[in-house]
Formats: structure tokens, C-alpha cells, sequence
């Protein structure tokens, strides 16, 4: 393989593993409704399988764990508590259901309170931006 290809891989490989790692999501509001939220994986969606040690395996690509049954159930409605608490507005019918990260099923017994994934919740800023949900 060529160097370049070689350096493209890893600098792509290292900046997707920095932001599935990150503890807070930095997703644009748009990306919610866009067929990439089908696809590609979001902060909130890995942290979750340090979370709860089960499920949302994938790191880069959401689909693989949609294919093979592994998502949290209740990823989406997570997601969308999240980007109510980051820009002030609510996605119909999921956001206002899930409180803490704790509220997620399925519960392993496995969960600790001392996570820092716990913190997810917490790290975000409310705005007073108006909701553009579709």
C-alpha cells in the first residue's frame, strides 16, 4: 500500500475512535435526520455499550449492530434526549422518556454509577435554539 493511504487510514481510523470515545456528543442537530444516523455511529451510540456491556458493539459503522440485533433498544430515544438537552428542543415521542442513562434496558446488573458515561448526560448544555425536527 501506498504511505499516504497508509497515513489517510490511520488519521481517519484515530479521529472516529476519538469521537466514539469522546463522552459527549458533538453531532450537528441535522444528523438526526439524515439516512447517515441509518448508517454511521454516533458518541452517544458507543457510549452506551460502555454503559451497559451489552450491545452497540460497532464503532464505526451503526448497521452492523442494527444487522446482527446488538443495539440498545431504546438508542434512539437516548439520542434524542441528548440533542433536547444539547439545543433545547424534543424529537416527538422519544426524549422525554429517558432521564439518565440508567433508564436504557436492558439492564445487565453490570451498571456502575462511578462511570464516567455516566457523565454524558450531565456534560451537555441546554439552549434556547429552535427545534427543527422533522
Amino acid at each position: 500500500m501506498h504511505p499516504v493511504s497508509i497515513s489517510l487510514f490511520v488519521t481517519a481510523a484515530f479521529i472516529i475512535n476519538v469521537y466514539g470515545h469522546l463522552g459527549y456528543e458533538i453531532a450537528p442537530k441535522w444528523f438526526r435526520n439524515s439516512f447517515l444516523f441509518e448508517i454511521l455511529n454516533t458518541s452517544v451510540h458507543h457510549n452506551l455499550h460502555h454503559s451497559k456491556f451489552k450491545g452497540n458493539y460497532g464503532l464505526y459503522f451503526r448497521i452492523w449492530d442494527r444487522v446482527m440485533k446488538t443495539e440498545n433498544p431504546q438508542y434512539v430515544a437516548y439520542y434524542d434526549k441528548i440533542q433536547e438537552q444539547r439545543f433545547g428542543c424534543a424529537t416527538p415521542g422519544t426524549a422525554s422518556q429517558i432521564n439518565t442513562i440508567s433508564d436504557l434496558s436492558p439492564n445487565t446488573g453490570n451498571e456502575t454509577t462511578d462511570s464516567p458515561w455516566q457523565l454524558l448526560i450531565v456534560n451537555v448544555r441546554p439552549s434556547k435554539k429552535s427545534c427543527y425536527f422533522l
